[in-house]
């Protein structure tokens, strides 16, 4: 995969990630932390998990310390949208500087019990597919709250895209 199609499905990524928040946002944050039958089953655990890895896995990638973030560090869903924001430049400035030569290169990483090497873009990649499933779950917690979910679909972005900026519906 080459570093503009990573680039492009970050972007969707972002976006997707980012239109789930917002519908998170119509709920108060009550809501927003109530737990559903087990620990961690929390619109607020959930989204801020989601976020938060998507830093970590860039730190990893600049050799940057990297710190757990706990879920209870954000009492509302517009408290993780800002972060969202605040990640996703971060995050488009790495890629902004990162040589597409770099994208097979595979240094050494640590996670919780183990290092590996796995290869830039492909740990990219993974972001993509984390955000992917964690999409999923905030999407069945929000239809848990009665909350309306957008649809996040790859094919829905590259839609809405595509048409001109006067004829996109208004969010």
């Amino acid at each position: 995969m080459t570093l503009e199609e990573l680039r492009t499905l970050l972007n969707y990524d972002a976006w997707a990630t980012r239109q789930l928040l917002d519908a998170a946002s119509a709920l108060s944050a009550e809501e927003f932390g109530r737990e559903f039958a087990v620990s961690q089953s929390s619109l607020r655990q959930q989204c801020s998990h989601l976020v938060a890895t998507v830093d970590h896995y860039r730190k990893a990638l600049q050799n940057e310390e990297s710190h757990s973030a706990d879920s209870q560090d954000f009492a509302t869903a517009q408290e993780v949208v800002a972060q969202h924001e605040r990640v996703r430049e971060r995050l488009d400035a790495y890629l902004i500087a990162l040589p597409p030569a770099l994208l097979d290169e595979a240094p050494e990483q640590s996670a919780v019990k183990k290092k590996y090497n796995i290869a830039r873009g492909e740990i990219l990649r993974h972001v993509i597919n984390h955000g992917t499933y964690h999409r999923g779950q905030i999407a069945f917690l929000l239809k848990l709250h009665g909350a309306d979910f957008p649809d996040t679909d790859y094919i829905t972005w590259l839609s809405e895209r595509s048409q001109p900026s006067e004829e996109k519906p208004q969010p």
